[in-house]
């Protein structure tokens, strides 16, 4: 199930529900036999259903778009690729999307999703917002499985984020492969635009580059830093100055915002994160051996200049 959040005005809050294509009656069948049960929630482009398989007995969700919103064709081919990368996926850190069909009376297409319990990684760390190293190496881990398995089939997801990560039982899950591109795709979005979320953007992202699955090595060094530090490595309200910040600037590395990070951890995370493709690791692969590597070395914490070495003088904290 692709992230729902509450947090999200819509113009379908007022309008009438007639209007809606999105707006289903509960107890309505799609396909003769999912029948929505519930609205889970909506995000900015559609609704999610809770519905009952009745040929298996299963629960899914059922995820439909909004075909009123602007780009309505644009958004509809991302649908669609959403379906057909994600219906070609399987692996069990990867939320399953099974079924692709057709609202009837509104034409609106909808996705059948595997039904996910828990919360996605940004609900809980606006609770908790830094995990210890177990954590941190579960996330990182089996995210990372999932993207290995998305690489290998030539896909790249564009956009790994706390917002697309569910926490489940079992285990995280890997949604949202709405922006995700397969080798030999054709770019849907004009190709001077930006697309992503502005903080998770490597900047060969931002300066519209060419892209490979490295942008998703610099996402999971990025999630690695917020799960560290408890905050992105760069933060501003203007997204256009947080995107140039991006591109020409070096975040502190996270030892230097909390205590207990080691100079090998440092090491992997900024090296993740590095400017240029080349200077990352070369698969996600490579970067889960460096993460488990460094966890189980000891806690050497980052050498710091003495004060009586530099010149700079030494800033007060309130």
């Amino acid at each position: 199930m692709s992230e729902v959040s509450s947090m999200t005005q819509s113009t379908r809050e007022t309008a009438p529900s007639w209007l809606d294509p999105t707006s289903l009656p509960l107890g309505e069948r799609l396909a003769g036999r999912y029948r929505l049960d519930a609205v889970l929630g909506e995000g900015a482009t559609s609704r999610v259903y809770e519905a009952l398989d009745e040929d298996t007995g299963a629960t899914v969700a059922v995820k439909v778009l909004d075909l009123s919103l602007a780009h309505a064709a644009l958004l509809e081919q991302r649908f669609l690729r959403e379906a057909r990368i994600g219906t070609s996926l399987q692996h069990p850190n990867i939320a399953r999307v099974w079924e692709l069909g057709r609202v009837p009376e509104t034409d609106a297409p909808y996705l059948v999703m595997e039904r996910l319990e828990g919360m996605t990684l940004l609900e809980s760390m606006k609770r908790r917002p830094r995990r210890s190293f177990a954590e941190l190496l579960e996330v990182i881990e089996l995210v990372g499985r999932a993207l290995s398995a998305a690489h290998a089939a030539g896909v790249i997801h564009r956009d790994v984020k706390p917002a697309n990560i569910f926490l489940t039982a079992e285990g995280p899950k890997l949604l949202d492969f709405g922006i995700s591109i397969r080798d030999g795709d054709v770019r849907l979005t004009d190709p001077s635009a930006v697309v992503g979320t502005p903080s998770n953007l490597a900047p060969e992202q931002i300066q519209l580059t060419a892209t490979d699955h490295r942008v998703d090595i610099y996402a999971l060094g990025v999630l690695m830093y917020r799960m560290l530090t408890g905050r992105p490595p760069f933060r501003d309200r203007d997204a256009m100055s947080l995107m140039s910040r991006i591109v020409t600037e070096e975040p502190p590395p996270p030892s230097q915002l909390v205590e207990g990070v080691s100079s090998m951890m440092d090491a992997v995370v900024m090296r993740a994160m590095a400017k240029h493709p080349e200077h990352r690791f070369d698969s996600v692969d490579a970067l889960l051996v460096a993460s488990k590597t460094a966890l189980r070395m000891p806690n050497v914490p980052p050498s710091r200049p003495r004060r009586d070495e530099t010149t700079r003088p030494e800033l007060k904290r309130d």
